[in-house]
């Protein structure tokens, strides 16, 4: 480039010359295919530039490049440049920065080029023909090279973008050479082109699954977990797909989320054996023996021949067994607490023994666990389809008796007397054949003072069990009662018929005979009265209430006399012959018992029950009846109203009455001893 001199008209010529062709075949702004460029302009990197005559700027004339302008004043120096420009007029300073401006403007805004239909259709036409052209020969050498081919589509898809065979035969190249991402990203093209296509989301559903077993092959699971979940998540009805992404949630320890896909599999195909032992591994994982056992048991039931289930639940099965067999020895050991924690392991490990629920309800009962003990037994029951020849369904429901006698009892110890009447309702109806379960609930009506209920249920249990020792204490001491309360109310021939059958009942208690001796004594029965002293001398002598009804009865004779006569042996023998005789019929009754079979052998309960209470307290309650009446009548006797009379009397009466105060001071002074010596015998009969 040079810069020419200035004239006389201040005109500036500037000459570029072009380094391009004009014979060459493309012409500037064409592309290969034809396609003109985006501006003229832009096409060569220089321009001829040429000034007019008016010094104006105009388009349609050679402009200066602005690479030429920055080029002419850089080969000046500083010094040249500035007597240039002050030697420069004033009009081509003002040409040139406005020619600056125009360049830069024209250079940022290119004109759109302008087809008209003949020219647009004849454009689109060749371009089409380019496209099919590569198209063929990528389908030519898509067997013998690849890597043409992949050429070959990549400028057809330049040429025409939305041709979805191209994408498609694009991809399958890409597969072919294991390039999965590639052939993932032109199906995704080919999805978003044609989305109702599903054939072109099973393809790429594949694809995703072929990533994933190469991932998995070289055991980065994690690339495999995300290809598998996105090929099911495509495909959900493909079984394979979902199975790879549960192993490799498996291998990758990441139990929940691989619980959580088995849970939704089988919720829409329940069928799967697979999964079901799959499943009850997981289960085992998280310390749910009872799941797992379930499951493999539906495995079993879907395919009997099924060695991996077969296998595990034999496994469980053996589990339980060691758990019960130790939960037995420790029960053994008096470790009850450690007993039911390993019973309880068997019954989580193997639920669908009946015998372990059992065990384990006879442990809650004997830890005092009654509502425990209940639901076990109840459940043990359930599982025998309520059969009452199943031998479990037996046992369970004895020990089902035992709890209840037992919930009874501890009850009764506690003073809930209503509560305990309730539990031992439910028994008697499970079972009407067994005496200890009326007289646990007599026992329960005696402490709430109901005596006509206690007698039912004693008299039931004596028909049961005639002549039992149990159940004749129970029968005589609810009888000593009526009749005491007869006494009271001075209905002594009443009484009289209630001693009498307390002594039926009981013939060893010397107090009932002593109380009926008062009974016919107030009838003016004296040679009935005089019997019964005896009997009761007989059982016992050194009770004083004996003693003085004696000198009431024998106001003449001692008690050794009486004794010692032939009226007394005869009495003497025939309580010991009435003794023995109750004796003797319940011994007869127990070998008979033996001997006769039972008419509901299953019902009877062999181990004997609790007692609500036992032989020592009834006798106590009589102790402390008998101590509380003689508090009463000796509280009587001391506030009893003072005879004496103060005031003036004869002489001779007076005297009299000197004496006889004498003689209510010596009978105050013996009642008194006589007190003393009545509390002396309360005491030794109360420690006894």
């Amino acid at each position: 480039m040079s810069l020419t001199n200035i004239n006389g008209n201040d005109k500036v010529r500037q000459s570029v010359v072009s380094p391009i062709d004009k014979t060459t075949s493309n012409p500037v702004g064409t592309s290969p295919f034809g396609e003109v460029t985006s501006s003229p302009v832009a096409s060569s990197p220089f321009i001829e530039v040429t000034s007019s005559d008016d010094d104006r700027f105009t388009p349609e004339k050679n402009y200066v490049g602005i690479l030429g302008l920055t080029q002419c004043f850089q080969n000046t120096n500083v010094d040249e440049a500035k007597k240039e420009r002050d030697f420069l007029p004033k009009t081509l300073t003002r040409e040139l920065s406005m020619r600056k401006i125009d360049i830069k403007t024209a250079f940022s805004i290119s004109p759109k080029p302008v087809f008209d239909k003949t020219s647009c259709s004849l454009y689109q036409q060749l371009v089409s023909t380019k496209a099919n052209e590569m198209y063929t020969a990528a389908q030519a050498s898509y067997e013998s090279g690849l890597y043409k081919c992949i050429t070959y589509l990549n400028k057809a898809l330049f040429s025409q973008p939305n041709k979805v065979e191209y994408y498609i035969l694009l991809g399958d190249s890409y597969l072919q050479l294991c390039d999965f991402k590639s052939a993932i990203l032109n199906y995704k093209r080919v999805c978003i082109l044609e989305p109702e296509n599903d054939e072109y989301f099973s393809k790429l559903a594949f694809i995703y699954f072929l990533q994933g077993q190469c991932y998995s092959d070289e055991e980065l699971f994690i690339d495999a977990l995300e290809c598998f979940s996105r090929a099911s998540e495509m495909k959900p009805n493909k079984e394979e797909y979902h199975m790879k992404s549960i192993a490799c949630l498996a291998t990758l320890k990441r139990h929940k989320e691989c619980l959580s896909s088995i849970n939704k599999r089988l919720a829409m195909q329940s069928d799967k054996p697979d999964l079901l032992i799959l499943r009850a591994r997981l289960h085992l994982l998280f310390s749910n023996p009872t799941l797992s056992y379930f499951d493999i048991k539906e495995a079993l039931a879907l395919d009997p021949d099924n060695d991996n289930a077969d296998s595990m639940q034999q496994s469980l099965v053996n589990n339980a067994e060691k758990s019960k067999d130790m939960a037995l020895k420790l029960e053994l050991d008096g470790k009850l607490k450690e007993a039911l924690l390993k019973i309880t392991s068997a019954i989580d490990i193997n639920p669908d023994v009946t015998e372990y629920h059992i065990i384990r309800a006879s442990m809650y009962r004997h830890n005092y666990e009654f509502n425990a003990s209940v639901d076990d037994l109840l459940l043990a029951m359930n599982q025998c389809d309520q059969d009452t020849t199943h031998p479990m369904y037996i046992q369970a429901q004895q020990q089902l008796l035992l709890t209840f006698n037992d919930f009874a009892v501890h009850c009764f110890n506690k003073g809930f007397y209503e509560e305990a009447i309730i539990l031992l309702e439910k028994a008697v109806k499970s079972e009407k054949n067994n005496k200890w379960l009326y007289i646990n609930r007599g026992d329960c009506f005696f402490k709430l003072s109901h005596f006509h209920f206690a007698l039912l249920d004693y008299q039931q249990a004596d028909e049961l069990s005639p002549n039992d020792d149990n159940v004749s204490l129970r029968l005589s001491v609810v009888y000593n009662e009526f009749a005491l309360l007869d006494y009271k109310e001075h209905k002594y021939s009443s009484a009289e018929d209630y001693f009498s059958q307390a002594i039926d009942s009981n013939p060893t208690v010397p107090l009932y005979y002593l109380s009926r001796a008062r009974s016919r004594y107030m009838q003016k029965h004296l040679e009935e009265a005089q019997v019964d002293i005896v009997s009761a001398l007989h059982l016992d002598r050194n009770n004083n209430d004996i003693k003085s009804m004696f000198a009431r009865l024998f106001s003449t004779k001692t008690i050794n006399e009486v004794m010692e006569s032939e009226f007394g042996l005869l009495v003497g023998e025939a309580l010991q012959s009435v003794i023995s005789d109750k004796t003797s019929d319940f011994n007869q009754f127990q070998k008979e018992k033996k001997v006769l079979p039972s008419i509901q052998a299953h019902s009877n309960i062999q181990t004997k029950l609790r007692e609500c209470m036992h032989e020592k307290e009834f006798h106590f309650n009589i102790i402390k009846e008998k101590k509380k009446v003689k508090d009463t009548i000796d509280l009587a006797i001391q506030n009893r109203q003072n005879l004496t009379n103060s005031d003036s009397r004869i002489n001779s009466k007076h005297t009299i009455s000197s004496n006889s105060s004498k003689k209510t001071n010596w009978k105050s002074s013996s009642a008194n001893d006589k007190k003393n010596k009545l509390n002396e015998n309360n005491n030794k009969s109360l420690s006894t």
